[in-house]
């Protein structure tokens, strides 16, 4: 429950936050900003599917009793936290790829 009230927080701060923070504090004009507000979420599809595969072969059904499900959700929650190096990006394309990694983990 704390992780899917986690994941549904985090995409509702993005869904509307993420327009906004572009045109105010990066000067996009509005337009370009919902196109560059797609672009991490067209990664982050590919990358959770791909993920999913990963932690397919990963999970054993003697690795999930072992507890190792919970070890690979702390690890990708924690590395979600790379969110925060959005404050030293100067660039679009390092705001690009911040935002990508930080919705895809």
């Amino acid at each position: 429950m704390l992780t899917q009230g986690c994941s549904t927080y985090f995409n509702y701060v993005f869904l509307t936050w993420l327009p906004t923070y572009l045109v105010q504090a990066r000067g996009l004009h509005l337009v370009k900003a919902g196109i560059l507000g797609a672009i991490p979420y067209l990664v982050a599809m590919v990358a959770v599917l791909g993920f999913s595969r990963l932690s397919d072969r990963m999970l054993t059904p003697e690795g999930i009793r072992l507890g190792k499900r919970r070890n690979v959700v702390i690890t990708l929650l924690l590395l979600s936290t790379v969110v925060m190096a959005i404050n030293f990006v100067e660039s679009q394309t390092g705001l690009l790829v911040v935002l990508s990694l930080a919705m895809s983990f």
